[in-house]
């Protein structure tokens, strides 16, 4: 809450909301890939996300022809998730025209001006932050960023700790936690040199995976 006081505006991905809203801050934006996520979080039931933006590629329109053109998956229902509104939901919804791009073949990329998303097309499962919610961030922030900071993505340390957003396991989910990995390592890069030249600070608050990993290739580019 500190830091929202201080100009930052909080960004919250997937089930990380009903955390956030259990220590009482509101999000400025929320975003999510997988619609079973919004789903699992009733948001649509409650006021929670009144005074909250919805930022999200435009992957659900046309009866999610581009979510299932970009490898995409979901254990939702197509039913469960269409009836739900987003204008009668968030406050402002910001749902911007992307192009997907295999992660294999990604390169450096202008973010502020195109926006781009990244997806094995179905070959393995991809970090959700560098492939999904730091390039729509800096495409919808454009050049209005000095400095980014990082909260939650890469603690594998622990499994997830929404149960709900992973149902069918009993124990908290690890799943896709060394594609995650992978993908990060391979995509981080950009970003580092993207941020660099915009004058753009990024940090992880924690010390964790994804901050070692982007301390050892940051020294070497």
């Amino acid at each position: 809450m500190k830091k929202q006081s201080n100009g930052y505006k909080v960004v919250s991905y997937g089930a990380s909301a009903r955390h956030l809203r259990s220590i009482g801050i509101q999000p400025d934006i929320f975003s999510f890939l997988d619609p079973m996520t919004i789903v699992a979080l009733s948001v649509y039931r409650t006021t929670l996300m009144k005074h909250t933006d919805l930022l999200i590629a435009d992957l659900f329109v046309d009866n999610w022809r581009k979510f299932g053109e970009s490898g995409y998956t979901s254990k939702t229902v197509k039913a469960n998730f269409r009836h739900i509104e987003f204008d009668n939901i968030f406050f402002n919804v910001y749902e911007h025209p992307s192009t997907c791009i295999n992660v294999k073949m990604a390169v450096e990329n202008n973010f502020a001006e195109n926006c781009c998303i990244y997806s094995s097309f179905g070959k393995t499962n991809t970090d959700k932050l560098t492939c999904y919610l730091l390039p729509l961030v800096l495409y919808h922030f454009k050049g209005d960023i000095e400095e980014i900071r990082i909260v939650g993505f890469g603690d594998f340390d622990v499994g997830r700790t929404d149960l709900h957003a992973c149902p069918g396991s009993a124990e908290r989910n690890t799943t896709g936690y060394a594609d995650y990995k992978q993908s990060f390592a391979k995509m981080i890069g950009l970003y580092i040199d993207y941020c660099r030249k915009q004058n753009i600070d990024i940090v992880f608050e924690d010390d964790n995976h994804y901050s070692r990993t982007m301390g050892k290739i940051r020294l070497n580019r």
